[in-house]
């Protein structure tokens, strides 16, 4: 693995002071803040916004925060970094681009739907079973008795009734966005042209829980998390269109692409299971969207009724739907008010199953066609399996 660059915060560097052998009591641990930016995002503009932006952050974020800087080279290597820094004890890790670098940045804080735990938590976990192990039946008898909620002090997790262990704040995640559709931010509110607030935003280091997606694709050994939008068939293959035309066309590269995507696309009848419910066909599916966020596709609100934190997705569905369809009603898309209109559902879930439906014929080889992306990346084809895994990870907010 390509090692991180650092970049250290000057005051920060400064370690010298009383010679004396005796800690100061109570004294803080630094914390680490580890920035991961990918310099070719936005041809360029996104590495030089960074480096603007970086001096108002050191200094926003003060004395008491090392910061590191981690430049991606090549296709998944954010997620690489990210569980270095995870794995390391970073107090926040930091995706600074579009909702590519997001994608692979969230994907660094999981291996096949579970937390990477930082490596210093696995040795106190370690330690305290051996502790645990070693106790022997005697003391377990003596500690017979439950723990209720008041017996447990805030901050801490109790190991049987033999004692307290401080609890390690998981790693954060923190979004600085600089990319061309910086879909995600949009649910939140956050602009991709105001660094002043995203820095105000990381220096104050407030945290809020929210849900992650997990996707598995069997056919093709993809099992990857997802923090905003995953969706299935049309505007999967626009994405796929839209890469080679970011550069040139910024946000209107999506409008281009579903011109180009749409002679090669056709609808199809696919079979969905809604938390292990019954499977139910899809006639003449267009597209599905999966969302944990309301922003896809440059701005389009796919997923009006989603919410991070609410511990289910805001599944919709577009069946039947031309081409004309989009033309007349796209702007519907962008607002947030198709819901309801003919050919569109929309419902909660928290596990979605999807396959191609028996009466398309040789099923495996029209899955190849149906393709899905998680964030805006592409992940392969069906059948798919989506799941929420909620409250999953913490982000600076």
């Amino acid at each position: 693995m390509a090692a991180v660059a650092l970049l250290v915060s000057p005051a920060v560097v400064r370690l010298g002071g009383s010679s004396s052998d005796v800690p100061f009591p109570q004294a803080q641990k630094p914390r680490t803040y580890v920035f991961i930016v990918n310099p070719e995002g936005g041809s360029g503009k996104t590495l030089k916004r960074w480096k603007a932006m970086k001096p108002l952050l050191q200094r926003s974020l003060g004395e008491e925060v090392t910061v590191r800087e981690a430049l991606t080279e090549y296709p998944f290597h954010a997620a690489e970094l990210a569980r270095e820094a995870v794995e390391q004890g970073a107090d926040a890790v930091v995706a600074v681009g579009g909702d590519g670098t997001l994608h692979e940045v969230v994907n660094g804080f999981f291996s096949n739907g579970q937390p990477v735990i930082p490596r210093a938590a696995l040795v106190r976990q370690e330690g305290a079973e051996q502790q645990r192990g070693s106790e022997g039946e005697e003391q377990q008898s003596e500690a017979g008795r439950e723990c209720s909620d008041d017996d447990k002090p805030r901050g801490t997790e109790r190991n049987g009734c033999e004692g307290t262990h401080a609890v390690s704040r998981r790693p954060a995640l923190g979004v600085i966005p600089l990319g061309t559709g910086s879909d995600f931010a949009r649910t939140f509110g956050w602009r991709s042209d105001d660094a002043n607030a995203a820095v105000a935003r990381i220096a104050r280091g407030h945290r809020q829980a929210i849900d992650v997606g997990r996707v598995q694709l069997r056919d093709c050994g993809v099992d990857q998390c997802f923090v905003n939008v995953a969706d299935v068939h049309l505007s999967a293959r626009v994405g796929r269109a839209a890469v080679p035309l970011k550069s040139s066309f910024g946000s209107l590269c999506y409008a281009i692409a579903t011109l180009k995507a749409f002679p090669k696309h056709r609808n199809l009848d696919l079979s969905i299971r809604i938390d292990n419910g019954p499977w139910q066909t899809l006639p003449a599916a267009t597209m599905l969207a999966i969302g944990n966020a309301n922003f896809f596709g440059g701005g389009m609100r796919i997923c009006p009724q989603a919410s991070p934190s609410s511990g289910s997705f805001n599944v919709v569905t577009l069946s039947g739907f031309r081409l004309l369809d989009f033309v007349q009603r796209g702007w519907r898309l962008f607002a947030g008010s198709h819901i309801g209109v003919k050919g569109v559902e929309s419902y909660s879930a928290k596990l979605i199953e999807i396959k191609v439906a028996a009466a398309e014929g040789d099923s495996k080889e029209v899955s190849q066609e149906v393709y899905v992306q998680g964030d805006g990346e592409a992940l392969g084809h069906l059948p798919a399996v989506f799941q929420i895994l909620p409250g999953a990870i913490d982000i600076l907010v």
